[in-house]
C-alpha cells in the first residue's frame, strides 16, 4: 500500500538515536591536553573485566584492543561527558529545538581524533527526526543564544570539545584540521518505528533519512525525488539481513530502520556501542586517508612511513568472530570507497617513493662528490692563500671582506641543505607560516 508523504512523517519513532561524527586534532602525549578536557568534566572509559570477556569472545584482538580493551600503543583513549543541554537550531527556514544528551571524544595515538555527539528532538514523529538530521549535520547552522546566534560548529567548540577548533574562521584562519574535515558531519541515525512497514515503505524511508532528503523525496515524483538508477543503486549497499530492520550505509550516512530492534536495552547497548564503534573505525581510516593525501606533499617521506604504519595497524581484513559486525564493517567500508581510495594513494605513495630513492641517490652523489673534492685537498691553507691575494689585488677592506666570504659560505651551505634535506625544509616553511 502507498503511503503518502504526510503519513510518513507523521509516523511515529519509538526509540531513535542519532549521532554526529566530526574529527579533531591534538598530540595526547602532551599531557596539559588530557588534564584540559578532564577539567571540562570529560571522565575517561575503562572496560571492566565483564567487559573485557564479552568484547574478547566478540572482536578480533587487531580491533577490540584499538575501542574496546585500550591497551596498545594503537589504542584510542576514550572520553565522555554528559551535557543534556536543549538548544534551538536553525538552517535556512528550518529552525529546530533539540536536546545534546552526550558528547564522546575517541583520542588517537597519531593527533587525528574523532567526536561524537548525541542528540535527540523533542517529540517523536519522524519529521522529527529528519529535521534533525538536517540541520545537525551542517557546519554553519544557527544555535540560537536568545540574544545573538553563532554557528553550529562554533557551539561545539565550545560546549563540546573544550574550545579546540575545528573550523577556519577571521580569528583562526589556519585551522589544519579543516583542510580535511568538509563541512557536514557525518550521520549515524537508528530509527525504531511503531507502526509496522512494508520493504518498499522501509527502502523509502532509508533513502529519504540517509540522504537527508525531504521525506517522501522517494517514491513520488518531485524536484528532488531520485532517478530510479541513482536510487537503485544506493540501495544496492543496504544491509537487511533480519525481517525486522534494514541498513543502508552511505558516504556521509548510516541508517537503521525498522521495529522493535532498539525495545531492549541490551539492543540499544550493541548498536549504541559494539555496532557504531564500527562504523566509527570506518570513519577513522577515512578521515585519515582525506588527511594523507592533504600532506603527502609536504613531507613525502615522514608520510610514507607513517602510512605504512597506518596500514599495518589500522587496514584490517576482518574484525569479529561473528558475521553481522564483519559485513556492517564490509559494506560500510564499501560504501565510503575505502579500498578504492587506499589503492590509490598506495600507488601514489610508490611513486613518491620511487621518486624519493632517485632524488636521494642523486643528493648521495653529489655529497660524495663534494667529500671527494675536499678530501683531495690537502689543506685548507692553499684556498687562504688565494682569498687574500684577491683581497689585496683589489684593496679590500679586511674585516668587510671576511664578513662577506663567510656569509657567501653559509649561503651556499643553506642551500646545500635545502638540497640535501628537501621534505625537513617544507615543514620548517610550512609551521613558519602557521606561526
Amino acid at each position: 500500500m502507498q503511503m503518502t508523504a504526510t503519513e510518513k512523517e507523521n509516523l511515529i519513532v519509538s526509540n531513535g538515536l542519532v549521532k554526529i561524527v566530526g574529527i579533531f586534532e591534538f598530540d595526547a602525549s602532551y599531557k596539559k591536553h588530557i588534564k584540559k578536557i578532564k577539567s571540562n568534566g570529560f571522565v575517561q572509559e575503562l572496560p571492566n573485566e565483564v567487559e573485557k570477556k564479552i568484547y574478547k569472545d566478540y572482536f578480533y584482538p587487531e580491533f577490540r584492543d584499538v575501542l574496546f580493551i585500550m591497551k596498545e600503543e594503537s589504542s584510542a583513549m576514550v572520553f565522555s561527558k554528559n551535557i543534556n543541554e536543549e538548544i534551538q537550531i536553525s538552517k535556512r527556514n528550518s529552525k529546530e529545538s533539540i536536546i545534546i544528551e552526550q558528547v564522546e571524544l575517541f583520542i588517537f595515538p597519531k593527533n587525528l581524533n574523532l567526536f561524537t555527539i548525541h542528540i535527540k528532538p523533542i517529540n517523536n514523529k519522524l519529521v522529527d527526526y529528519s529535521n534533525l538530521t538536517n540541520v545537525v549535520r551542517e557546519f554553519y547552522s544557527e544555535v540560537d543564544l536568545g540574544n545573538k546566534t553563532i554557528k553550529w560548529v562554533n557551539w561545539i567548540e565550545e560546549h563540546c570539545l573544550s574550545g579546540i577548533k575545528i573550523a577556519s574562521d577571521p580569528e583562526n584562519p589556519k585551522v589544519e584540521v579543516d583542510e580535511y574535515s568538509g563541512s557536514k558531519f557525518k550521520l549515524f541515525t537508528l530509527i525504531d518505528i511503531e507502526q509496522p512497514l512494508t520493504k518498499t515503505q522501509t527502502e523509502e524511508l532509508l533513502y529519504d533519512i540517509g540522504c537527508v532528503a525531504k521525506i517522501g523525496s522517494a517514491g513520488s515524483i518531485e524536484d528532488f525525488s531520485p532517478s530510479d538508477d541513482y536510487y537503485n543503486s544506493l540501495l544496492a549497499n543496504k544491509i537487511a539481513v533480519f525481517k525486522n530492520y534494514t541498513i543502508l550505509p552511505l558516504f556521509d550516512s548510516f541508517t537503521v530502520i525498522g521495529k522493535e530492534f532498539l525495545n531492549a536495552d541490551f539492543k540499544l547497548v550493541t548498536w549504541n556501542k559494539s555496532y557504531f564503534r564500527i562504523i566509527l573505525f570506518n570513519l577513522y581510516i577515512k578521515y585519515s586517508l582525506f588527511k594523507y593525501n592533504a600532506i603527502v606533499n609536504v613531507d613525502s617521506t615522514k608520510v610514507r612511513d607513517d602510512f605504512e604504519y597506518f596500514l599495518n595497524t589500522y587496514n584490517l581484513s576482518h574484525i569479529s568472530y561473528n558475521f553481522l559486525p564483519n559485513l556492517i564493517y564490509q559494506q560500510h567500508r564499501t560504501s565510503l570507497e575505502t579500498d578504492l581510495e587506499l589503492d590509490k594513494f598506495q600507488k601514489r605513495i610508490n611513486r613518491i617513493s620511487q621518486s624519493i630513492q632517485e632524488e636521494e641517490q642523486k643528493r648521495s652523489n653529489l655529497l660524495l662528490s663534494i667529500v671527494s673534492v675536499l678530501a683531495s685537498i690537502s689543506s685548507i691553507q692553499p684556498i687562504f692563500e688565494v682569498l687574500e691575494k684577491v683581497r689585496i689585488e683589489y684593496s679590500f677592506n679586511t674585516t668587510l671582506y671576511y664578513t662577506l666570504i663567510s656569509l657567501l659560505g653559509l649561503f651556499a651551505g643553506l642551500r646545500l641543505l635545502i638540497y640535501l634535506y628537501p621534505d625537513k625544509y617544507k615543514l620548517f616553511k610550512r609551521r613558519w607560516r602557521k606561526e
